[in-house]
């Protein structure tokens, strides 16, 4: 499933990478530094359980939100469904033409028949999805 007009390219960061590639494909015309900025994304954080298994982030947790907020764009959040459910509503929206930022923990996601590290990752979204 995809996009196919979706403007994808790979970032230094994944949140501030999927808000840039949202900017380009609504024509906003923002750098990922920039989207960074707005989302006040600079922070710290060490976390044992979501939205990762084990991480160090060197982010805010609320970049992609606070993002929108602050430049006043509506969005939808969702969270808790079971994973046919969710994964579901996530379809009915990339089908549509409406991309999806995806939080996932990459370290269980399965990618070329194996796991990858953080760093490995193609940051900014992938299957057409954000």
């Amino acid at each position: 499933m995809s996009i196919a007009d979706y403007p994808h390219r790979p970032g230094a960061h994944c949140g501030s990478a999927s808000l840039r590639n949202l900017a380009a494909r609504y024509g906003w015309g923002f750098d990922e530094p920039l989207c960074f900025g707005l989302g006040a994304g600079i922070g710290f954080g060490y976390y044992e359980k979501g939205p990762a298994s084990r991480t160090i982030m060197g982010r805010t947790s609320w970049l992609e939100s606070s993002f929108f907020d602050t430049l006043a764009i509506p969005f939808a959040e969702e969270d808790g469904s079971d994973w046919e459910t969710a994964w579901e509503a996530v379809n009915a929206r990339i089908v549509g033409g409406t991309p999806v930022v995806l939080f996932a923990d990459l370290y269980s996601v399965p990618h070329k028949a194996r796991r990858l590290t953080a760093s490995e990752c193609e940051f900014g979204g992938e299957i057409g999805a954000e």
